[in-house]
């Protein structure tokens, strides 16, 4: 005859195995970890603002993968975005920095030793969207 304690160790284990869901995935395409901003496009020459962006920030990083995008959404919808799904991706909020007067934003989260960077820069009618994922 099992002992009570015996059989609720091995209920209680039971239970919490039965309980642990899934890591949550991104639900379209990344740029290594990071997922793109529903509906951004491509851009394939990058202004050089992201350029400058990419250098810096990418500096210090390994195995950097990087993309470049633009969306009609202004920066906060963008930095909103991120912060909701980088967040539910698992990943950490670290900081926001700002720059440009006070447009320009990046925002820097950390997951499983990588540092996922976000960039949005407004102008005029779009919004330019850098994504850096690299290991530290």
């Amino acid at each position: 005859m099992i002992r009570p304690s015996l059989a609720l160790l091995i209920l209680l284990g039971l239970l919490a195995a039965c309980s642990q869901q899934p890591a949550p995935t991104p639900a379209g395409p990344t740029v290594g970890g990071v997922p793109i901003y529903p509906g951004a496009h491509p851009l394939d020459e990058p202004p050089l603002v992201l350029r400058g962006i990419e250098q810096s920030h990418g500096a210090g990083l390994r195995d950097v993968q990087s993309g470049a995008f633009s969306t009609k959404d202004s920066a906060d919808r963008v930095l909103g975005y991120y912060q909701d799904e980088m967040r539910r991706l698992g990943w950490t909020f670290i900081d926001q920095i700002t720059f440009g007067g006070g447009d320009d934003r990046i925002q820097r989260f950390l997951k499983d030793g990588h540092r996922g960077i976000i960039a949005a820069v407004p102008d005029r009618d779009q919004t330019y969207v850098l994504i850096l994922d690299g290991a530290q």
